[in-house]
């Protein structure tokens, strides 16, 4: 028994004073132990007196790290940047997703529709299917994207107006 699961275990067994096998067994049967319950008495005769090694760090969530890499650097605290670079030292594929989505939302943010070619390009040519997916998609309808990433009005209003009477005939 050596996962991160086990180590939570030893954590609980040490700080919260639980020694009962029975209890320890009951728990961790809940989260999918299916071994006897002599291997668990064999592992704590193993750990007893011992000093369970620190937990490894907690894994951010998948929407703190979407948040992170949507907003502006600056706009980021000290431990989230690092907590990033950490995440993208470990990940080419994350790597590249920050580099890519920080580049078209500059795009989006400065009206910068005639560097979309470029980002599709560099897009196609990403790891990722699903930017590579997604930039198949705005190139199916390029001029369009492009025009709404360079035109400062917005047709919003007639849309949102059009919609309305079609959803309510």
């Amino acid at each position: 028994m050596s996962t991160v699961c086990d180590l939570r275990l030893w954590h609980k067994f040490r700080t919260e004073g639980i020694t009962g096998t029975t209890i320890l067994l009951a728990e961790i049967r809940l989260r999918g132990y299916r071994g006897a319950e002599r291997t668990l008495r064999r592992w704590l005769i193993a750990v007893r007196g011992t000093q369970p090694p620190p937990l490894p760090p907690k894994t951010p969530s998948a929407r703190a790290i979407t948040a992170w890499i949507m907003r502006p650097h600056h706009k980021l605290n000290e431990t989230e940047r690092l907590a990033l670079k950490d995440i993208q030292a470990k990940s080419e594929g994350i790597a590249a997703v920050v580099v890519l989505a920080r580049s078209f939302t500059a795009i989006v943010r400065t009206f910068g529709g005639e560097n979309l070619q470029r980002w599709l390009t560099e897009a196609d040519q990403a790891s990722i299917p699903e930017l590579r997916s997604f930039a198949t998609g705005l190139g199916r309808d390029y001029d369009a994207v492009r025009n709404g990433l360079m035109l400062t009005y917005s047709s919003g209003a007639v849309e949102g107006a059009i919609t309305r009477v079609i959803l309510w005939n």
